[in-house]
């Protein structure tokens, strides 16, 4: 159970760093501007994969009206499991890889870790 909770807490760590999320707001918050405050996904928590399987993933970015809802979707390790910008995520050998999206304004994005076997 420790060294789930390890593991989860290291990926939320790299998945800040990798894709320059922040709690702090990368605009100005009162620039009178709507902003993203919120990323609706499935691409939470771990997911098994084996070699060769494929996951669907969607993001939704609110509110709706904002200035740019646009969502960039990563892998850490694109050799492991790569992911289109549509989302859709493909195993390609074992070890381990952390996809994430994130808005490119509004500084808010969420990760999952992805472990791959035979």
């Amino acid at each position: 159970m420790k060294k789930a909770i390890i593991v989860i807490l290291a990926a939320c760590l790299l998945s800040f760093t990798l894709f320059g999320c922040s709690r702090e707001l990368p605009y100005p918050s009162n620039d009178g501007k709507i902003y993203i405050d919120y990323i609706a996904t499935n691409l939470t928590s771990i997911h098994d994969m084996k070699v060769g399987d494929s996951i669907q993933f969607y993001a939704y970015a609110f509110p709706k009206n904002a200035v740019d809802t646009t969502l960039i979707f990563r892998s850490d390790s694109s050799n492991i499991v790569s992911i289109t910008q549509d989302g859709l995520a493909k195993a390609h050998r074992p070890g381990m890889a952390i996809l994430g999206v994130a808005a490119v304004k509004g500084g808010f994005c969420v990760g999952s870790i992805m472990r791959v076997s035979e």
